[in-house]
């Protein structure tokens, strides 16, 4: 009795986790602001949430990403659309914006992670080990990923898909200068833009950076 009523509710566990997938797009899509509306493909169908014309479409591959999207959990929906269980095609930018909707922020995890650990543990036992995990990796793990030209562990800016890294890199070192108008001569305080990134960058123009 045991292993069928197991069995009965591994196959009822899809259809529990569509009816509440249902039930979380009705909710959302009335809640979406004017101009965030997205298509969902799912099964071969398509769905418009929210109203006016999609700017994205979310693809949804397996259960799992079902699954995923019906917890309205960012982290979930990331590690799913990581692992491949669904895809965004269309404007990545205004499917990130829709972050605002999600109803888990993990605040309990959040609270932890910021102040309860440094309560429990004391800040300078907090900080060796957060040093540590983040500092003591050698640097050939860090170069497989960085831009070898800049090694800036910050975010690039892209102009279109084909770019190499370190074009996308140069032009936000580029942006950072233009957008403070700085100049030869001028003394900037640099705080970590990844490896003196910044600091080389701008030092060969002739700009003094602590």
């Amino acid at each position: 009795m045991q292993n069928l009523d197991a069995v009965s509710s591994a196959k009822a566990a899809p259809y529990e986790a569509l009816s509440r997938f249902d039930r979380v797009l009705e909710s959302l899509g009335s809640s979406l602001p004017a101009g965030s509306a997205f298509e969902l493909e799912m099964n071969g169908s398509l769905k418009r949430i929210g109203s006016g014309p999609a700017s994205f479409r979310v693809a949804v591959h397996n259960g799992r990403g079902v699954s995923a999207l019906a917890s309205m959990d960012e982290k979930r929906i990331g590690e799913a659309y990581l692992d491949g269980d669904i895809s965004v095609e269309g404007d990545l930018v205004a499917a990130l914006n829709l972050r605002t909707s999600l109803s888990d922020r993990h605040p309990l995890v959040y609270l932890w992670s910021t102040y309860g650990q440094r309560l429990l543990y004391g800040q300078v036992n907090r900080d060796k080990q957060w040093i540590h995990e983040h500092y003591d990796t050698e640097s050939d793990f860090y170069l497989m990923f960085l831009d070898k030209q800049h090694r800036c562990y910050s975010h690039g800016y892209f102009e279109n898909d084909n770019e190499p890294l370190h074009t996308a890199i140069q032009r936000k070192l580029d942006t950072a200068i233009v957008s403070c108008g700085i100049q030869p001569g001028w003394r900037v305080l640099d705080i970590g833009a990844g490896w003196g990134a910044f600091t080389e960058y701008a030092g060969k123009r002739g700009v003094q950076v602590t």
